[in-house]
């Protein structure tokens, strides 16, 4: 058996992340594709079935449907990968060894654009709330708008950060030139060093996305640490998963790639004292590249998400309640305002003077002349 480096698994996403007008609750779902019947698959009706099949050693990416002998089905780029995948050293996680057998830690490091950024805890919150109970520690770094380019920014600044698996999601934005996308994308996962890592195609809504699909098979056919998660054949197979523009993702669809992640993941490995995992803090969280008033650029596809969290990201796994669009109601004209009647001051009659009043006339009192004296002595 070879010896095989430890790390933790880093999941890197490629292409822009489908958003849908609303963020409903997560449905439940069944886990993602079994490559070569290794992991659970779902019925026609959605529900989680179990599959009995032994491992044969391939990845566990595909679903009971898609390995059906119906082989002119499967894209050619995708067929290689499977074969590249079935020969693989069943030690390697492209052969199919679980990640809890790989790695020591338990930090997944998410890169995506807008699809991804849905299924983030400041939005859906899919990610977090399908893939933590696993025992992961998730982070998702995933921005609307971003080309690939964007996956060497968030390596820059978070691969250093102890993560053990990174999953990568980009590709939905693209500028049509399959040489830059496959040397930067090529340059980013021999970055990433041995480390597990997943990668995802994308839904071909315009033709020129299965270049990006083949880019994708013929890097992961060079590395046996890298498996892919066929979300091209996942889309094309179920148009519920995509809203009116073919790409970005429905409450379904959020639901059911969100569980495709985990089912590549599986199990963390068993760390003392941990059951299940945490939702990290998001490192990039900033959705307005393409919105502004010059428009997007070529090959970018930037609806902006509609439904974001209060918080930012981190420590959210509950879907966010969308709010109706704010009515304004029609301007209301005051009602005319009458000027208050205006009383004249009150007028006081002048004072009335009454007639000059004579004083009633004196009559002094009768003079009586004084009694006679006696009469004079002779």
């Amino acid at each position: 058996m070879n010896q095989l480096r430890r790390f933790t698994p880093l999941v890197l996403a490629l292409g822009p992340l489908a958003l849908s007008g609303t963020a409903l609750a997560v449905a439940d779902l069944a886990p993602a594709q079994a490559a070569r019947a290794m992991t659970p698959t779902t019925d026609a009706s959605g529900d989680a079935g179990a599959d009995d099949t032994e491992s044969d050693d391939s990845p566990s990416t595909t679903d009971d449907s898609a390995a059906d002998p119906d082989e002119s089905s499967v894209d050619p780029a995708r067929e290689d990968w499977l074969d590249f995948a079935a020969d693989a050293d069943s030690d390697s996680f492209a052969g199919g060894a679980q990640l809890a057998d790989l790695v020591e830690g338990a930090r997944v490091l998410m890169i995506g654009d807008s699809l991804m950024a849905s299924t983030s805890s400041r939005y859906g919150g899919e990610m977090c709330e399908t893939v933590t109970p696993e025992g992961w520690d998730v982070e998702v770094d995933a921005e609307t708008g971003r080309f690939i380019d964007f996956g060497a920014d968030v390596l820059d600044d978070r691969l250093d950060e102890n993560f053990d698996v990174v999953v990568i999601m980009l590709g939905n934005n693209y500028g049509a030139n399959p040489d830059v996308f496959e040397e930067m994308l090529r340059d980013q996962v021999d970055r990433i060093d041995g480390r597990p890592t997943v990668l995802s195609t994308v839904t071909v809504f315009q033709p020129n996305r299965a270049d990006v699909n083949d880019i994708i098979y013929d890097i992961a056919k060079d590395h046996d640490n890298v498996r892919v998660i066929d979300w091209a054949g996942e889309t094309a197979e179920n148009a519920a998963l995509t809203g009116g523009d073919g790409l970005h993702l429905t409450d379904l669809g959020r639901a059911r790639f969100a569980d495709m992640v985990a089912a590549e993941l599986g199990d963390a490995p068993e760390l003392d004292g941990f059951d299940d995992g945490a939702c990290l803090y998001s490192a990039f969280t900033d959705d307005s590249v393409g919105t502004t008033n010059t428009g997007p650029v070529e090959g970018q596809v930037t609806p902006p998400p509609t439904t974001q969290a209060s918080n930012g990201g981190g420590q959210n796994t509950s879907p966010p309640v969308t709010a109706p669009p704010a009515t304004q109601p029609p301007p209301t004209e005051p009602p005319p305002t009458q000027p208050p009647p205006t009383q004249p001051p009150p007028t006081q009659p002048p004072p009335t003077v009454p007639p000059p009043t004579q004083p009633p006339p004196t009559v002094p009192p009768p003079t009586v002349p004084p009694p006679p004296g006696p009469p004079a002595e002779g």
